[in-house]
């Protein structure tokens, strides 16, 4: 799918920097080997508001694109909003380990055969979890959408077709002599289309409004994390943060892709106990049957 800010696309760099931008992941595997996570992806408000005074009422319709497109897919969408963030909060629940693997947020791959192995002993499971976190491929498969921005008197518009990102077929490249806007359309193998019109100038102009906005703002922090919750202790990890012994915390603010290590192991003693029953069982069958033959004797 292709991602709907433009601006925030081009300017990425910028606000993984500074602030201007939330993508916060929770991840939480249960006792009964499911999985639930939900991503929040919001932005700052007042950054926005600088640029566009009327940026809140365009959000209103930018939120109910996203939100029909992610709930088509079968995700469960929610507004989000904090002090300083607004977005949305997207989430997937009861995910089987062996599910998990097809249910990744974007942005995730593991990074072995299943992105938690499961080693099964006779009373001991260990689970092993190995990721690695592309902020690029997150961003670039947030959904389909339009989005604009006026800078200048200058406007910027965007438009992407629903597509899982085929084989590109062909790509036109042409300018409009008349405003000037670069009018870019692909076309690709599963016969769907994407365009896109933005005019130079006001891309340029939304840049630097940007990074002023940014250099105004001194003490931003960038605002990307993971947080997994998991039933028992962690026995080796990586993660930037321990929260307490069930939850660790990574930051995903990074120019190279991020790698996420977490194992932990679970004891089930019911087959101890049921072995032990069997055996007490056959100790007082032995004892029955010497006691009957020394009552035989006697």
């Amino acid at each position: 799918m292709k991602k709907v800010f433009l601006s925030i696309l081009i300017c990425f760099t910028i606000f993984c920097c500074s602030g201007c931008v939330k993508y916060s992941y929770d991840i939480e595997i249960n006792n009964k080997d499911e999985i639930a996570w939900s991503q929040i992806q919001a932005f700052n408000i007042n950054v926005f508001k600088s640029l566009d005074p009327n940026f809140e009422s365009k959000w209103d319709q930018m939120y109910n694109e996203i939100s029909t497109e992610y709930k088509n897919e079968g995700f469960n969408v929610e507004p989000y909003q904090d002090e300083t963030f607004a977005g949305f909060k997207i989430a997937k629940n009861n995910i089987k380990l062996g599910n998990f693997k097809d249910n990744l947020p974007a942005g995730f791959q593991s990074k072995q055969a299943e992105p938690v192995i499961v080693e099964k002993g006779f009373v001991k499971t260990t689970y092993k979890l190995d990721l690695i976190y592309n902020a690029d491929e997150a961003m670039n498969k947030a959904p389909a959408g339009t989005f604009s921005t006026e800078s200048g008197g200058e406007k910027t518009e965007t438009y992407a077709s629903n597509n899982n990102e085929p084989d590109i077929i062909s790509k036109e490249t042409i300018t409009d002599p008349a405003t000037g806007d670069v009018i870019e359309k692909t076309v690709y193998a599963n016969g769907s289309t994407s365009t896109s019109r933005y005019n130079p100038k006001a891309l340029s102009a939304f840049s630097n409004s940007i990074e002023s906005a940014v250099n105004s703002m001194p003490g931003m922090q960038p605002v990307m994390d993971l947080t997994i919750k998991i039933p028992v202790k962690a026995s080796k990890t990586n993660a930037a943060k321990i929260i307490n012994d069930k939850e660790y915390q990574w930051s995903l603010v990074s120019e190279e892709p991020v790698e996420i290590i977490l194992e932990y192991s679970r004891y089930d003693f019911s087959s101890v106990g049921i072995i032990a029953s069997f055996a007490a069982v056959l100790a007082l069958i032995a004892f029955w049957v010497k006691k009957s033959k020394e009552d035989v004797f006697i």
